[in-house]
């Protein structure tokens, strides 16, 4: 197995930082993310989020939720109350959560064919993108979102949820 701890650049002298499990120092700062699509997919992404950062992997705060069903925005809610002691809020449209609460990056976990839409629309408000698989459903679409790319200079990764899988 590859040591993970040669992705780092090791303790800081005088760093009060603790290391994470792998023994290394978390590399981000504290992120502000935003949750987009609350359905069960969303509700695995937010127990992912809980395991990563009981594992000292990531820093973190939910800021937002966001779905057009208020009844799957307020079980996100409720279930980021659970898991992470605060409940965030709740959005029923993606530019609202945004614009509000300037995340840095938000996970895209609506259903396929709406990828294209929602991950163009948040990268071109300017926010970072984690989107579930898959990234679009054809060719055409994803060079249009390889266009919104470079035209955003924004960073968009695809979800592989199973590596961090708790169920």
């Amino acid at each position: 197995m590859q040591d993970l701890n040669e992705y780092s650049d090791g303790p800081e002298a005088g760093s009060s930082r603790k290391p994470n499990k792998l023994g290394s120092e978390p590399v981000l700062q504290q992120l502000k993310l935003g949750l987009i699509g609350c359905g069960g997919m969303g509700h695995r992404h937010m127990h992912a989020l809980r395991e990563l950062r009981a594992n000292g992997l990531s820093q973190w705060e939910l800021v937002g939720v966001c779905d057009p069903d208020k009844q799957s925005a307020g079980s996100a809610a409720a279930l980021g109350q659970k898991l992470f002691g605060r409940a965030p809020s709740v959005y029923g449209e993606l530019e609202d959560l945004i614009e509000k609460e300037r995340p840095d990056a938000v996970s895209v976990v609506t259903t396929a064919p709406t990828h294209l839409a929602v991950v163009s629309k948040a990268l071109s408000l300017g926010v970072n993108v984690l989107v579930e698989k898959p990234i679009v459903l054809d060719m055409l679409s994803a060079r249009l979102l390889g266009q919104v790319l470079e035209n955003t200079n924004q960073i968009l990764s695809v979800a592989e949820n199973f590596r961090r899988d708790p169920l």
